[in-house]
């Protein structure tokens, strides 16, 4: 678990807890995702039906266009 997400995990505000921890092998069943697999998660995972609710999903069900790379910061650039 990241640093951030270990000292914040438990902080509450009005709208409740930032973040859900979850365990992705009890989730998913198994420890590594197979080739071409990929467990999403959306940004606000309190609302987002991602990968925990219906899997991950394969290669080809990825659409879109990268354009801008913004994470690591070291690595921010147009692409």
């Amino acid at each position: 678990m990241s640093r951030f997400l270990a000292e914040n995990l438990h902080e509450d505000d009005e709208s409740g807890p930032y973040t859900y921890d979850f365990d992705f092998e009890e989730l998913m069943g198994v420890e590594k995702l197979g080739k071409d697999s990929y467990f999403v998660i959306g940004d606000n995972r309190r609302f987002s039906k991602d990968s925990r609710s219906f899997g991950a999903i394969s290669e080809d069900e990825i659409l879109g266009t990268i354009r801008f790379v913004y994470y690591p910061l070291p690595h921010m650039k147009f692409i």
